[in-house]
């Protein structure tokens, strides 16, 4: 092996490297100026390495680094000129090189040979150009899911994740992508779309439409072999363009439960509110899908809340949310921490707009933001006073419409609570009877109502928790069914 030379930069000489198409170059060349006597002597070129002993399954996989290097008794190299078929040659000016060779398709060995000359700075080229022999074993691509966006328990209708895929022989070598629910078949999906939810068909068992990232479209195919109601595995895996396969990669079973009613049920409170309000639902005969969301069963709530809510919210034509100012834990995805209205109301904004009811009752902490919950909901923010306002359970809350809905009482004082400001395309429906402390002073507005564009009641909101509302628990009870069974249920 030839020693390489004591270098020097040559500013002004350089040119730009025309390109090769199978290789990225790195680094700077030098020059020795040697002197100019009698006539042009052409330079000489070698590789850093002169020859690669590798065979049988010990061979370089197809991201190659190599460093060359020219020599000019009578001047100096002003560049390189390398070529993989001695015939068609591109010139750069460094000195290394990080090649990427493409294997023959359905080969996964092959032995590539690559040129090299050098171009002086009288444009003379080296007449016998240095040759080596590149020998290659294509390696199989990697295929996993993105652990941190996998369900841990359950989920409902839909499933969500992310999945990442890489090639050591350059990720431009992934060629294709499959998926397969449990016993199902191998579908082929596209490789590019790294986030994917699979939606449950509720006409077809065993079968999910695929929607990559946040389309709010199905692909044209569906995916078969999913178990309604029972534990479900998924399965990845991705080929090369040398027909090489990745070990599949699979997830943990998931129950995925199916849609069952036209009432998506939205909780983020403790199971003892919880109890109340489903009980109520039961006494009214309402058919409901829970998605319990509270700190103690997040496992259920979705990680990945857009696309998973807003498609699991699109399967159902009305919907009831009950929450409080608590925060959600930490998001396994992106680690933030939220209420559950802000994390709903994008998909709730979506869901009326495609023609979608809602009934919302919750509480706000002081300073609440509200800023994403103006708009999806309908009212334009809150009152504030100093003092507190509060509501006695020989007081309560009354209807505007008092021939039509009930006065409803809560069973203990519900302290602090914030009247609203409707939106202006909403109007006033429910109010309290406050008891003012301290000099607080304002509005006592607790429920407001927005009708779709046939004048039916389309969004119901109360800044109450209704769950405390129950010292009366049929006229409770009677609220909720003139809302969902018979204002929801008009055309």
């Amino acid at each position: 092996m030839k020693a390489r030379p004591s270098t020097r930069l040559c500013p002004g000489l350089l040119r730009a490297c025309s390109g090769l198409s199978a290789w990225a170059v790195m680094g700077m060349i030098g020059c020795t100026p040697q002197g100019n006597f009698g006539p042009n002597r052409a330079p000489e070129t070698a590789f850093s390495v002169e020859k690669i002993e590798l065979t049988g399954e010990n061979r370089l996989n197809s991201r190659v680094e190599l460093s060359w290097y020219g020599t000019d008794v009578d001047g100096y190299v002003a560049g390189f000129e390398i070529s993989t078929d001695s015939l068609n040659w591109n010139f750069t000016e460094r000195n290394d090189s990080v090649f990427r060779f493409s294997l023959p398709p359905g080969s996964d060995t092959a032995d590539i040979d690559l040129w090299l000359r050098s171009i002086d700075d009288q444009g003379l080229a080296d007449p016998s150009p240095a040759r080596l022999r590149i020998p290659l074993k294509n390696s199989p691509p990697e295929v996993a899911f993105d652990t941190k966006s996998l369900p841990s328990d359950s989920v409902l209708a839909v499933f969500t994740f992310r999945w990442t895929a890489s090639d050591p022989d350059g990720d431009n070598s992934l060629e294709k992508a499959f998926l397969k629910a449990n016993t199902g078949p191998w579908i082929e999906i596209d490789k590019n779309q790294a986030l994917i939810s699979l939606v449950l068909d509720t006409a077809q068992p065993g079968k999910a439409y695929v929607y990559y990232g946040t389309r709010r479209s199905p692909e044209a195919f569906q995916i078969d072999g999913m178990v309604p109601g029972g534990e479900n595995r998924l399965y990845l895996k991705t080929t090369d363009l040398a027909g090489a396969q990745s070990l599949p990669d699979s997830t943990d079973a998931v129950v995925v439960r199916p849609k069952t009613a036209d009432l998506l049920v939205v909780g983020a409170q403790p199971a003892s509110v919880t109890s109340v309000y489903l009980g109520v639902l039961q006494s009214i005969n309402v058919d409901y899908d829970l998605l319990d969301c509270f700190v103690n069963s997040s496992s259920q709530a979705p990680r990945l809340w857009d696309p998973s809510f807003d498609l699991i919210l699109g399967l159902y034509n009305k919907a009831f949310v009950y929450s409080d100012a608590t925060t959600l834990p930490p998001n396994p995805v992106s680690g933030a921490e939220q209420p559950l209205l802000p994390l709903i109301a994008p998909s709730i904004q979506r869901f009326t707009d495609r023609g979608g009811r809602s009934l919302t009752t919750t509480s706000f902490a002081a300073n609440s933001d509200l800023t994403s919950l103006t708009g999806p909901f309908p009212f334009d923010g809150l009152v504030v006073s100093v003092g507190q306002a509060r509501i006695a359970p020989d007081s309560g809350m009354y209807a505007l419409d008092t021939t039509r809905y009930p006065d409803v009482r809560p069973t203990f004082f519900d302290f602090g609570v914030d009247p609203l400001i409707r939106s202006v395309d909403s109007e006033d429906f429910y109010r309290g009877r406050l008891t003012k402390l301290s000099g607080w002073t304002g509005d006592n507005l607790m429920g407001s109502l927005r009708r779709n564009g046939a004048g039916q009641p389309q969004q119901v909101f109360f800044s109450v928790e209704l769950h405390k509302y129950n010292a009366d628990l049929p006229a409770l009870e009677a609220l909720f069914d003139l809302i969902l069974n018979e204002d929801f249920d008009g055309n």
